[in-house]
């Protein structure tokens, strides 16, 4: 019972190894690497973070949380008003009426419906504010 009890005591002194997420390094400059990992909610991330963390395409979880953003917050700048009648009509609009339609000219039906001009407007305006 002892010996058992001194390894209880031996696996409570032992300090956990910190829990490491799996990144995609973009690039690193001097002492700072970008990083890139798929957070637990699945969206991309990016930050910066001290080169010296990143250890075998590994990151500290609790020093991604402490990296630096890179990018933008795209959700602060999209509202999506849609429902799927309003995306089928616009599908129907653009001539998309069959599976196959709709994958002859994915890119250049995308590009249609999406009003680019306008969220690009929109992304300005927000960082002058």
């Amino acid at each position: 019972m002892a010996e058992e009890e001194q390894k209880q005591e031996e696996a409570k002194e032992k300090p956990r190894p910190e829990p490491r997420v799996p990144v995609r390094v973009i690039g690193s400059k001097g002492e700072s690497a970008l990083v890139e990992w798929m957070d637990a909610e699945g969206m991309y991330r990016r930050v910066y973070v001290p080169l010296a963390k990143v250890t075998k395409g590994t990151v500290a979880s609790k020093d991604l949380e402490r990296g630096i953003p890179y990018g933008l917050p795209w959700e602060d700048y999209i509202e999506v008003t849609a429902t799927p009648a309003s995306i089928a009509n616009e599908l129907r609009r653009m001539g998309a009426w069959r599976r196959e339609d709709l994958t002859a000219n994915i890119v250049d039906q995308a590009n249609k419906a999406f009003d680019r001009g306008a969220f690009l407007r929109r992304v300005s305006q927000e960082d002058k504010s």
